[in-house]
């Protein structure tokens, strides 16, 4: 704890059930997709705080697992997600694309009666761009998303930010790079018909 100084152990995990169900048409020649997922999520959340100080009080007196419960929330809620794709250039396969994720994603419904709900998901906006270039024996892949535009989640920008590259031969072959939450990543693939 920065204001006391007493060692602290702070524990959070969720862990989310659901269902979705997911609707999409296109539209302009297939150069607009839109598209909706309604969804039917139950949530546990744990959200724990222990000092070295009240540690030993609450183990002595009760199991880990005792403990846990009863800072377990649990609840279950209704929401909506909204996304649309315009595909730029048909050639290049170059697309634009929007999704307006969680909307209404409270956790109204407690289980059990008088438990206390868990935080609702953030309801946020996410862009992503693709396009792609090259011959009928290399292709080049870029792909780039945002997510959380208008940073409902207080995250640096560079936790949002993915990006990636492909490059193909004869779709036989290929290496990827990328930048997946400020971290890089790579990978490699080969396709072998038998």
């Amino acid at each position: 704890d920065p204001n006391t100084g007493i060692p602290t152990a702070n524990i959070y995990a969720a862990n989310r059930t659901g269902v979705y169900i997911t609707l999409s048409n296109d539209f302009l020649d297939n150069r607009l997709f839109i598209g909706m997922s309604g969804k039917f999520i139950q949530k546990k959340e744990v959200n724990l705080s222990l000092s070295a100080l009240n540690a030993e009080t609450q183990l002595s007196n009760n199991s880990l697992n005792s403990v846990i419960n009863n800072s377990l929330n649990q609840g279950a809620g209704i929401g909506t997600d909204l996304g649309l794709i315009f595909v730029l250039s048909k050639e290049y396969s170059t697309q634009i694309g929007i999704v307006y994720r969680n909307i209404g994603m409270q956790y109204k419904w407690t289980n059990p009666d008088g438990s206390t709900q868990p935080s609702p998901e953030p309801t946020v906006l996410d862009l992503g761009f693709s396009t792609s270039f090259g011959t009928k024996r290399s292709r080049v892949s870029l792909d780039a998303d945002l997510r959380d535009v208008t940073n409902a989640q207080n995250t640096v920008l560079g936790k949002r930010v993915h990006l990636g590259m492909e490059y193909s031969l004869s779709d036989l072959f290929g290496i990827m790079l990328g930048l997946n939450q400020g971290y890089g990543t790579y990978g490699t693939f080969v396709h072998l018909k038998f």
